[in-house]
């Protein structure tokens, strides 16, 4: 397995974890982010979607697809520029413009 494939799918098992916990423990999760808990079926919905995104990314990186490896490479660094900007808005406690309603 190369070393791109292993870190998608390292993501994959990450994904499928928290798509996990989001079916089984949603309110567990919210309160880490600051959330209040519900009884909504949408978080359960969203822990679904990502389960089925984990098992596409980790059957994507053990079968070496090279179009899936090339797409997120190109995705990695915008989303690591919106990572770091949400979270240096969130210590400032601020809140960032797209999180507005």
């Amino acid at each position: 397995m190369s070393n791109s494939a292993r870190s998608i799918f390292v993501f994959g098992l990450y994904v499928a974890v928290l798509g996990i916990m989001l079916i089984v423990v949603p309110n567990f999760l919210l309160k880490a982010i600051s959330r209040t808990s519900t009884t909504e079926v949408w978080i359960r919905v969203v822990g679904l979607l990502l389960l089925y995104l984990g098992f596409y990314y980790t059957q994507a990186a053990r079968k070496e697809i090279s179009a899936v490896q090339n797409n997120l490479n190109i995705l990695r660094y915008p989303l690591k520029l919106l990572a770091f900007w949400t979270s240096f808005a969130r210590f400032q406690n601020q809140v960032p413009i797209f999180f507005l309603n």
